[in-house]
């Protein structure tokens, strides 16, 4: 939860491959665990495909999603995401534009809708053409058009009173129920200046043929930090519950780090409340993804001007930064003796 990287396990100084699998599909995330040693994969496959894998550890398929045709399946926005499992061996993943629950055998347990976020965003009104094809009858394809709105997680998280959520990447934020998909806190909207416009890749083959190829534009504005309000992974500290999520700040070309509460309702049946407790300015962008200490009093991310930023969890106040890390600098990792890299 804490977003760390951290793993209290000694590895081996040398590897060996032991097999592979899924040949040819792109995988942006790594897999997750499940409490049984299965190993879940989200993939940006395109239409006709799926896009989760359920795998033994020997690689071999247990299940996977049925192939997805429209926006009422579970579609290619999935490569954003690692899936999330909780101690039952149930998966939590987003795609474009729901957050989708999952039994361990690869049932569906809920699907919720994902926030619309404000009119007029990108992506809201993708149009496209695509072949459809009966399974039973592959010559027989057929051309529709439609249109997908793409407001996915970029990976749910669980709040400290067993809840799960996320934040879309227009700054949205969706918390439920974990067992019947039911909301449990109010509609909230990271308060976050408008993002810049999308920005074409430099050049031509960027995915080309791994990708869904609507999702490579998207794609591209995630890694570069444009066009979403948020292009991160949310970290939630274990010691107070207080998630943490990188965003655009309240000025145009700058980020901030954001603190939010989540209070559940003392009434059953009734809707609890996010609050942002801390904000915190940060360089250009929304900078990358936060992680907090081992010890829950410190979080670091970086920007995308070069500096990483330390900042106590509980104020928000900046502890320190350095400018020697370079742009473009990946989520930070916490050791667990506190050493960041």
């Amino acid at each position: 939860p804490a977003n760390n990287d951290y793993v209290a396990t000694k590895s081996g100084v040398e590897f060996r491959r032991e097999w592979q699998a899924l040949e040819g599909m792109a995988s942006l995330v790594a897999p997750t665990t499940g409490p049984e040693g299965n190993l879940y994969v989200s993939l940006g496959n395109p239409p006709g495909a799926s896009n989760l894998f359920a795998l033994d550890r020997r690689g071999n398929i247990l299940w996977q999603t049925p192939p997805w045709q429209n926006r009422d399946d579970f579609d290619s926005c999935a490569a954003f995401n690692a899936p999330i499992v909780d101690t039952r061996g149930d998966l939590y993943v987003s795609d474009c534009d729901q957050l989708w629950a999952f039994r361990p055998d690869g049932n569906v347990k809920w699907v919720v809708e994902l926030p619309a976020p404000e009119e007029g965003t990108a992506y809201q009104d993708i149009d496209e053409e695509l072949e459809i094809f009966d399974p039973e009858n592959p010559a027989a394809r057929i051309s529709v058009r439609r249109r997908t709105p793409m407001r996915s997680f970029v990976t749910a998280f669980f709040t400290a009173d067993g809840s799960v959520g996320g934040v879309t990447v227009f700054g949205d934020v969706l918390i439920v129920n974990r067992d019947t998909g039911m909301a449990v806190a109010a509609p909230f909207r990271i308060p976050g200046a408008p993002p810049p416009p999308p920005e074409p890749p430099p050049f031509d083959k960027f995915m080309v043929g791994m990708l869904d190829g609507r999702m490579i534009q998207p794609l591209f504005d995630l890694v570069v930090g444009r066009t979403f309000k948020s292009s991160n992974t949310p970290a939630v500290n274990a010691l107070d519950g207080r998630i943490f999520v990188a965003a655009t700040g309240s000025e145009s070309n700058t980020g901030a780090l954001y603190g939010l509460d989540f209070v559940p309702s003392p009434i059953a049946g009734e809707l609890g409340v996010v609050r942002v407790a801390t904000r915190t300015l940060i360089g250009k962008e929304s900078g990358s993804s936060p992680s907090i200490s081992p010890d829950g009093s410190s979080v670091y991310l970086g920007d995308e001007t070069g500096k990483l930023y330390a900042i106590d969890a509980r104020s928000g106040d900046v502890l320190c930064t350095t400018a020697e890390i370079g742009i473009l600098a990946g989520s930070p990792s916490i050791g667990n003796d506190g050493t960041v890299l």
